[in-house]
């Protein structure tokens, strides 16, 4: 038996801290946007992903998933799309403390806007991700973004998009 599922999942962080480089992973991307640091989304950029998730049955995940640009000029853009969203990748740098500090602004943007629109619909859920854990000078510890979301009542993983460690980790805690 096979069930499928759609899902809307936003990307939601500052600026490069990482968005759009795990959008293209995920797309099975490597080596394309976010090497050089050149590349800043303009707005929202969207991808569609296909997974597969075996429980009792098949679950063939089709996930929308869209990266949103980190600028505060972007941010009544952004808003718009947190609309029918069941979930949402908040990322940080672990190497710049201000962009783990706007951490909780995202979380509460996000959950004041949804909450708007999830009378019919309660659930979303979401993530929080420390990035770029391969660079040596990091000045956010792991316990402090473990901490961090026991606050805000999600889940934390910790990676490297340019080294591609714990990626799709990301996803499958987030579905699951």
């Amino acid at each position: 038996m096979e069930r499928y599922v759609t899902l809307k999942i936003i990307l939601l962080g500052d600026s490069k801290v990482g968005k759009t480089r795990l959008s293209s992973i995920l797309d099975g991307d490597y080596v394309s946007n976010g090497l050089n640091g050149s590349y800043l989304t303009i707005g929202v950029d969207h991808r569609v992903l296909v997974r597969t998730v075996y429980n009792n049955i098949k679950n063939i995940y089709r996930i929308h998933l869209w990266d949103c640009g980190g600028l505060e000029q972007y941010r009544n853009i952004v808003r718009s799309y947190y609309r029918s969203t069941l979930g949402a990748i908040i990322l940080f740098d672990v190497n710049n403390r201000q962009s783990f500090y706007n951490v909780e602004n995202w979380i509460n943007d996000y959950i004041k806007i949804t909450e708007k629109y999830y009378d019919k619909q309660p659930y979303r859920t979401y993530i929080l991700v420390g990035n770029k854990i391969d660079n040596l000078d990091r000045v956010v510890s792991f316990e402090e973004g473990l901490k961090l979301s026991k606050k805000i009542g999600c889940q934390y993983v910790e990676c490297s998009f340019l080294k591609n460690i714990n990626t799709e980790i990301i996803l499958t805690k987030l579905i699951s």
